[in-house]
């Protein structure tokens, strides 16, 4: 296990996942606020009951949402830090298994505190079991940052698109 600095590239990975996190978060906040504020409109505009503090419940939901949002965001704290401390973990394993639950598939090792490791079931067709495994990870986040068998990173490699 060796400790390196992040590299652009690697800091712009882990912004890109902070990124696409907030934005399906804000997405959802603004579908459901839209959602209200059009079925309570057509309400008022149509004529049919509806309560007349509907922007009162508007606003109530927003902020419900809002917070919801914050928690989701203080979820994320852990990649905060890694853009800040700006750390990386380089593994070789060399023992190690693939174990499925469900849909989610991990790494098992012996290696201390990084002894199950999160791995996107696009990637796995990649990993040759019979070969130590190089990997780069987010050091607080365990954000898998480079996997490969050799010097090609299989997070590069394009995925099959599902017929």
């Amino acid at each position: 296990m060796i400790e390196e600095k992040l590299s652009s590239a690697d800091r712009k990975y882990i912004f890109y996942d902070l990124k696409n996190s907030f934005l399906a978060g804000f997405g959802f906040l603004v579908a459901v606020l839209l959602f209200m504020a059009i079925t309570h409109s057509g309400f008022a505009l149509f004529g049919l009951s509806h309560h007349a503090n509907w922007l009162k419940r508007i606003l109530i939901t927003f902020g419900f949402c809002v917070f919801i949002f914050s928690i989701v965001a203080v979820s994320y704290y852990n990649h905060y830090l890694d853009l800040i401390a700006g750390k990386k973990v380089l593994l070789t394993i060399n023992k190690y298994k693939i174990v499925s639950k469900k849909h989610n598939h991990y790494l098992v090792s012996d290696i201390p505190n990084y002894n199950r490791i999160h791995i996107d079931a696009d990637h796995l067709p990649y990993i040759n079991r019979n070969q130590p495994l190089n990997i780069q990870l987010a050091k607080r986040s365990h954000l898998i940052l480079f996997i490969s068998n050799g010097a090609d990173n299989y997070l590069l490699k394009p995925t099959a698109i599902a017929a």
